[in-house]
């Protein structure tokens, strides 16, 4: 089966399928299936074996196919969260989030400065903004152009990331904006005492300013967006991540330190232990190329 026929059969039938079953069946079915896009497997290991030797040091030798097989396994839950949430809801969360330290959470949020919400691609991130949500904290999100504008997206791609963004709003009770497009409103938004996640890890649009940062031995270049934001609106950054342990997904916050540079290069060192403890689950390991100095 050639790519374009797995990802409408992936999408069409598996994963609305997938969303009806009991959790371990959905699992198991979900993560069978996307093996089977052996096409795509080939292009997401000629892009890790690129990648991965230049982020892990020589204790990974030897792991270099099973980091890959756990990409994909990850990469195939996260499009099953996608649908279970849109089907099951709030059912879905409270029987697969654990949010830590729920009170000492629910204090980061209760202050009434504007909060910028550090998120990377790693592991389980859209459960972590539904649990936030259904914790009663509402939130607005950026993400890059996901429509014909952005011609790295296929069709396929595009619808799936608009339904995937309508699913998240739907359990955030906030805004979505464009990076980019929508500097005034998000600024506004963080003004107010708003809470809005950004994602840096991505690769810089064109004319952005950037910032580098130490990470995994080498030097990482992303939008320097958060830190204007903050100055901009003296907002608050904390630190957010979404990590599976078994079938259930634990969700967790910390604070970051008051500077908004210093705060970035703290979140992003969070990420980077996070990476080395489980390599498989940063999503964004087939653009490393893309984000290294």
């Amino acid at each position: 089966m050639n790519s374009a026929l797995f990802f409408q059969a992936w999408h069409g039938l598996v994963l609305p399928l997938c969303a009806r079953l009991p959790a371990g069946l959905s699992d198991w079915l979900c993560v069978w299936f996307f093996r089977l896009n052996r096409s795509y497997r080939k292009d997401v290991a000629a892009a890790l074996s690129q990648s991965l030797p230049k982020g892990l040091d020589a204790s990974y030798d030897g792991l270099q196919e099973k980091i890959i097989s756990g990409y994909l396994d990850m990469m195939a839950r996260e499009n099953c969260d996608i649908y279970c949430l849109k089907h099951q809801g709030l059912r879905y969360l409270e029987k697969t989030v654990v949010l830590k330290d729920a009170q000492a959470a629910r204090g980061l949020f209760s202050r009434p400065q504007g909060k910028i919400l550090l998120l990377f691609h790693f592991d389980r991130i859209t459960l972590l903004s539904a649990a936030l949500g259904a914790a009663g904290v509402a939130h607005s999100m950026v993400t890059q152009p996901i429509d014909h504008t952005n011609p790295e997206l296929s069709k396929v791609d595009s619808d799936y990331l608009r339904m995937k963004v309508d699913v998240i709003r739907s359990h955030s009770g906030g805004e979505w904006f464009v990076a980019g497009q929508q500097t005034r409103e998000i600024t506004n938004a963080l003004r107010n005492g708003q809470t809005v996640i950004l994602l840096p890890d991505v690769r810089p649009l064109a004319a952005t300013k950037t910032i580098e940062i130490p990470f995994l031995g080498q030097t990482l270049r992303i939008p320097n967006g958060a830190v204007r934001l903050a100055k901009a609106t003296n907002a608050e950054m904390i630190y957010g991540v979404a990590k599976s342990q078994g079938r259930s997904c634990v969700v967790s916050f910390c604070s970051l330190p008051e500077d908004p540079e210093q705060a970035l290069r703290a979140a992003v060192g969070e990420l980077e232990s996070d990476i080395l403890q489980a390599p498989s689950r940063w999503w964004n390991w087939n653009i490393f190329d893309y984000l290294i100095r």
